[in-house]
């Protein structure tokens, strides 16, 4: 297990960020906490539970065996998208203070059909927007003739849900 040591100005908790020689330099506090295995155990039954009522007032029978609760990353793409953000931090005098996980569908017509999906997308830690803050996401909010549609190497998305695509063993 690593531990970190937290520094903190006037009691609050700050983030670090690696620079290129790998130091570390103040970023920010932002949310977010590490729980222990029984208060995730225990947040996953509750929302077992909120889907099953959910689906009962629907008529409906909830199965976490078919639908997704799960969202896979590679340890290579968090890597990688760490690195960009410092690699952009390092840069600017506007850090990027975190990164929000959107809902998402998938709906690229491939073999694995539409489903529920993740992507990260970093904010701004001085205005708490998103990375790109043409494309406020929220459903009325956005132009979508103004986004662009090269990839991001800041916004990670692809994930392998589980259920059904859950890693075998010996999968990264």
């Amino acid at each position: 297990m690593i531990a970190c040591e937290s520094r903190t100005t006037d009691e609050t908790p700050l983030a670090v960020k690696a620079s290129s020689n790998g130091f570390f330099s103040e970023v920010s506090a932002g949310p977010g906490e590490f729980i222990s295995e029984r208060k995730a155990y225990e947040k996953l039954q509750a929302y077992f539970n909120y889907r099953e009522e959910l689906e009962a007032k629907n008529g409906l029978k909830w199965n976490p065996d078919e639908e997704a609760y799960a969202f896979g990353f590679g340890i290579d793409k968090l890597e990688q998208l760490v690195n960009a953000i410092n690699e952009y931090n390092n840069s600017t005098d506007d850090p990027i203070g975190g990164v929000r996980i959107y809902m998402a569908r998938k709906t690229d017509g491939s073999a694995t059909g539409e489903r529920n999906d993740v992507f990260f997308m970093p904010y701004l830690q001085s205005t708490g927007e998103d990375f790109y803050g043409s494309t406020n996401l929220n459903k009325s909010g956005f132009d979508a003739e103004i986004l662009s549609e090269s990839d991001s190497t800041i916004i990670l998305n692809n994930s392998k849900p589980c259920p059904p695509f859950c890693p075998e063993e010996g999968e990264g």
